[in-house]
């Protein structure tokens, strides 16, 4: 069966627009955290998420899905950074990435593509130029199990918490701590298989 068989489209999808009043993005005071899931086989998926002033967290508000080479990958991501205007955000990156593996004459790994937008500089002055053009990147120590726990506590619905100002909803209780946007599609998409 379904993982998460809570979701429901009129509680768990939002509009990011409702929640940052109008704009795409929310307020560069808010926290912010990425995921960032490398794919070989599969798309490279990275998303946004934010917590509100009343504690609801926002995930998806931006989304970025796609296959292709890493360096189309990094330059995605850089612009939506940019959009969002926090070229700072930290993305938790899944521990495959760290496996050093590529090169010939020394090895590096996806990881470290990202971070330094491309093949590692060997100086150190380099390194910390081209650390410029790569993503922020720490590796995640989630554990799948409890972590799927973890998200599906987040997002069942509690009679105690009322809908906040931002939702269709707002004001009825039974809302959950978390709330998907629309503009994650796929996300939406593979939370609901």
């Amino acid at each position: 069966g379904k993982v998460f068989d809570m979701l429901k489209e009129e509680t768990h999808l939002i509009d990011a627009r409702w929640v940052f009043h109008g704009q795409p993005v929310p307020p560069k005071d808010w926290p912010r955290l990425g995921g960032l899931d490398h794919g070989t086989a599969s798309h490279t998926a990275a998303e946004w998420m934010t917590q509100d002033e009343e504690g609801f967290l926002i995930l998806g508000y931006l989304e970025y899905y796609s296959p292709g080479p890493n360096a189309q990958h990094i330059a995605a991501m850089r612009d939506l950074l940019a959009l969002d205007g926090r070229r700072d955000l930290e993305f938790q990156a899944d521990p495959r990435m760290y496996t050093k593996n590529k090169g010939h004459e020394r090895l590096w790994s996806v990881a470290d593509e990202f971070a330094f937008g491309g093949e590692p500089p060997i100086s150190g002055y380099d390194a910390a130029v081209a650390r410029e053009k790569g993503i922020r990147l720490r590796q995640s120590h989630a554990v799948r199990v409890p972590s799927r726990h973890v998200m599906q506590r987040l997002l069942e619905p509690n009679e105690d918490l009322v809908f906040p100002e931002w939702h269709p909803l707002a004001g009825e209780h039974g809302a959950p701590r978390m709330f998907i946007c629309r503009q994650a599609m796929n996300l939406w998409r593979e939370l609901n298989n």
